[in-house]
């Protein structure tokens, strides 16, 4: 099992508050790898604050088409890859948690050749809001404090 980040955008992510989120749809997923009982955090960085959207467990990752059967909707974001949630672990969006710049220090990613990195800074030392704008693994303690800020938030 193993345990990612993907972003949305601020707008996406306040509109899609309140509501139950069981799928994510990125172009990214196929290159990333995700598989089957992997767990998404759905991100967004907004004004120099991270919020963790909500997670879910990984179904399958399938393609926009056959997303639009399974769920049985065609208003379904439009990508190439589309992540559906384990029936049991679909939760609703929310913008309320949100991680402290501290927390947000300690995030580690996992980079392909198995080392860590913090996210990455601009010259005045803050927060290079790129670093969230990718599907990205992250490491057990990283995955253990978005879990406890989201769950922290409901």
């Amino acid at each position: 099992m193993t345990t990612w980040v993907t972003y949305w955008s601020g707008p996406t992510a306040s509109d899609a508050e309140g509501g139950p989120v069981d799928h994510v749809a990125s172009s990214q997923f196929g290159d990333a790898g995700l598989s089957t009982d992997d767990t998404v955090y759905v991100i967004s960085y907004v004004a120099g604050t991270l919020h963790v959207v909500t997670s879910l467990r990984v179904d399958c990752v399938v393609s926009g088409p056959v997303a639009e059967q399974i769920l049985k909707r065609k208003d379904l974001w439009s990508a190439p890859w589309h992540v559906i949630a384990q029936a049991e672990s679909v939760q609703e969006a929310t913008m309320a948690a949100t991680l402290t710049s501290r927390q947000l220090s300690q995030m580690r990613f996992i980079n392909r050749d198995g080392s860590t990195a913090p996210p990455a800074r601009n010259k005045k030392g803050q927060i290079d809001p790129q670093t969230f704008r990718s599907t990205r693994q992250i490491d057990g303690s990283t995955a253990a404090m978005l879990e406890a800020v989201l769950t922290g938030s409901r």
